[in-house]
């Protein structure tokens, strides 16, 4: 098909009677420098390392869930996400209670955490699992930000919705419309669980639908949780069986919230079993090194760093676990950095005295170095150093952001794509694990400036895994937010923030839609076509076009010009290319999409702005040349006009328009019998339902109108 014209800029009034060319510079955002086979996710990078063996890199979301490759941006939750909550979910006490509620004649509950550190989520996901009754349930998770209208969000019949409220304040207009919501719910036959931020008794929410709130006061068992997910991991019956039945994982549960022990699965998992430790797959080896990770190698590093005068040694210590499996030379010139920064003299042997480098790295205890390059033997041992320091040495906290900072910085270190996903990976969990989103954001509008391209695609990664990460994503996702409503942002954190969507931030997360919504009001025009092509690949994942269709009908009914400009353009693109992921058939009889789309228009005709309005029927009219796509294109307007003379009049008089203003001695004149064909298909469905055809008498038929 032959896309329709869409301007790049918002004056539309200069363009209104005239064919407006779509061809739109493809090449403006190629210098996003992002490597297509390294994300910077852990969940697309495989490949033989520089040890030559096969490594996975799996990403974790800020449930605690891996992200599969095919996670959608859409608001149903893909298979794969709910079958790992479903296989590590434990029932906490309280459960009975909130399921009861959910299958009462209210048809919701809402569920509030006495601060007992369970997966919510997953919470919400099983309640609607074992109400549903069946395997495979659709559930449509519907994610609270700033933004948030439930006005318009649609519900299925016997929809099983998600409303998790937990990363936003209650009050304003959530609270006024989720009454509203609530009776779609029932109308439809659906069921709802509303995840609420904080105790039931902090939230207003409680005052109006105390009867419906289930309060969660007690986590399951530790050791129910390890199993979980130790099984569903993969580890044996057998395995799972000793590794609960030490001494060390039993004192670990007796103190551990629910996310400690995941994490402890974890490591568990990613240790690699060693035949001469472990003998017969006896697990003592590994679950040594597990526990010893899990408590940061904190006596290990009693000795290495607290009882080490030597700052050189230190300075050593701290840049091979920044870099750990980076280039030599990067070490070297991390480890010089390090050093100036904190203004440490360096006192070792100068000149031809001084001790080799490679010498000093193998002095440290559990390291190994091969093909120019130098890794920690032990699992997690790089985070522990980092993680140690911070927590030890509060002191140097601010000298090791900067250095954090300047030395991805450094010309000469030039990070390929192997330290960019593991260096983003270490800045990260460092951040999370303490708690402190600010060093992501200093760090991330620094590097997304920087002149290399590794170093901004390292900021697109750092940033990408942070909007995911608990405790601190609510703080970076609000950040981004701000960003993308600032329309003088620059270029290169504009870059950033679109690469983050295009990855699995926005293919998980419906609050990435919100973000790229706003950056389609930048100033610079070339920002709104990198936002419709970002927008058009969330659609392209499986149920991404529902959850697109769904934002576009809000910005077209509601949104400033920018957004109303960007659901348009998206609405029409849907359907321009061969390959796209909508269909005639998706347009036609009851379908989400079709009501979506007939939505969007009607919002489209009601619009005061006759430029616009007649800049997008035109888009419209011409993709209907296409003779496969026109009975569906053309009955979605006249759906959307519905039975009112004006919309009705004005489609008419704009076809009459469009095919004069089409008729030009450039185009062949074949086009020109399409575009009749095209204005007397609308006209014979206006005539259907137009209000004046319809109150006209049968003797009446066939006289001129």
């Amino acid at each position: 098909m032959t896309a329709p014209g869409v301007p790049a800029t918002t004056d539309l009034d200069r363009d209104r009677d005239r064919d407006l060319d779509l061809d739109r510079d493809r090449d403006r955002d190629r210098d996003l420098d992002i490597d297509q086979d390294v994300t910077g996710d852990r969940n697309r990078v495989a490949g033989r390392d520089y040890y030559h063996r096969l490594t996975q890199y799996v990403f974790f979301g800020a449930d605690g869930a891996p992200v599969p490759p095919s996670a959608t941006g859409s608001t149903l939750l893909d298979s794969a996400t709910v079958h790992w909550h479903l296989t590590t979910f434990v029932r906490p006490a309280g459960f009975t209670s909130a399921l009861d509620k959910l299958r009462g004649d209210d048809r919701v509950v809402f569920v509030a955490d006495q601060d007992t550190g369970i997966n919510l989520r997953a919470l919400g996901i099983a309640l609607l699992d074992a109400v549903f009754g069946a395997p495979d349930p659709a559930i449509d998770l519907i994610e609270a930000d700033v933004d948030l209208d439930l006005g318009a969000r649609p519900v299925a019949d016997n929809a099983l919705v998600l409303l998790d409220l937990t990363a936003m304040e209650t009050g304003g207009r959530v609270d006024s419309q989720l009454g509203a919501f609530l009776g779609r719910i029932v109308e439809a036959r659906g069921r709802l669980v509303v995840l609420l931020p904080g105790a039931a008794n902090t939230t207003a929410l409680a005052d109006r639908y105390g009867h419906l709130v289930a309060e969660i006061t007690a986590a399951p068992p530790a050791t129910d949780v390890l199993r979980a997910h130790l099984t569903a991991s993969g580890v044996d019956p057998a395995t799972a069986d000793a590794v609960l039945a030490d001494a060390a994982v039993t004192d670990i549960c007796l103190r551990a919230r629910p996310a400690d022990v995941v994490r402890l699965a974890r490591l568990f998992c990613s240790v690699t079993p060693d035949p001469a430790a472990d003998p017969a797959g006896d697990p003592a080896g590994r679950l040594a090194e597990a526990v010893a990770a899990y408590h940061n190698w904190s006596d290990e590093l009693a000795i290495e760093f607290d009882q080490c005068a030597d700052p050189r040694r230190r300075a050593l210590l701290l840049a091979t676990a920044l870099l750990n499996g980076g280039q030599l030379e990067h070490v070297y010139r991390a480890e010089a950095a390090l050093l100036r920064i904190t203004n440490a003299p360096d006192t070792g042997p100068q000149g031809l005295a001084s001790e080799s480098f490679r010498a000093r790295l193998a002095g440290l205890r559990g390291v190994e170095i091969s093909d120019d390059r130098v890794r920690f033997t032990r699992s997690a041992y790089d985070f522990s150093v980092l993680h140690h320091v911070w927590q030890g040495y509060p002191q140097l906290r601010g000298a090791l952001v900067d250095w954090l900072v300047a030395v991805p910085l450094d010309p000469e270190i030039l990070l390929d794509r192997w330290d960019v996903p593991m260096l983003a990976d270490r800045v990260v969990e460092l951040c999370a694990r303490n708690n402190m989103a600010a060093p992501v954001v200093r760090a991330v509008r620094v590097w997304s400036a920087a002149p290399q391209a590794a170093t901004r695609e390292l900021a697109d990664t750092v940033l990408g895994l942070a909007a995911v990460r608990a405790p601190i994503g609510q703080r970076i996702r609000a950040r981004i937010y701000e960003w993308a409503r600032d329309p003088r942002l620059p270029g290169r954190m504009v870059r950033t923030i679109v690469a983050v969507c295009r990855r699995e931030f926005g293919r998980t997360h419906s609050t990435a839609l919100t973000a790229l919504g706003w950056l389609a009001g930048h100033d610079e025009p070339w920002v709104a076509d990198l936002v419709v092509d970002t927008v058009l690949g969330l659609a392209a994942h499986p149920g991404g076009p529902e959850a697109v269709l769904t934002r576009v009908a809000e910005w077209v009914a509601g949104g400033r010009a920018g957004q109303w400009l960007l659901g348009v353009r998206v609405l029409v693109e849907l359907t321009v290319t061969e390959s796209g992921p909508l269909t005639p058939a998706d347009l036609a009889g009851d379908t989400l999409v079709h009501d979506l789309v007939v939505r969007s228009w009607d919002a489209v005709l009601d619009g005061v702005d006759h430029g616009k309005r007649d800049w997008a029927v035109r888009a419209w009219l011409t993709l209907a040349k296409d003779a496969r796509w026109r009975d569906a294109l053309l009955d979605v307007l006249v759906t959307a006009a519905g039975e009112r003379a004006r919309p009705l009049d004005s489609l008419r008089l704009t076809a009459e328009r469009w095919h004069r203003d089409m008729a030009v001695p450039h185009w062949p004149a074949a086009g020109e019998a399409d575009e009749r064909a095209v204005v007397d298909a609308l006209d014979e469905r206006i005539d259907r339902v137009h209000p004046l055809a319809l109150r006209r008498s049968p003797a009446e038929e066939g006289t001129p109108r």
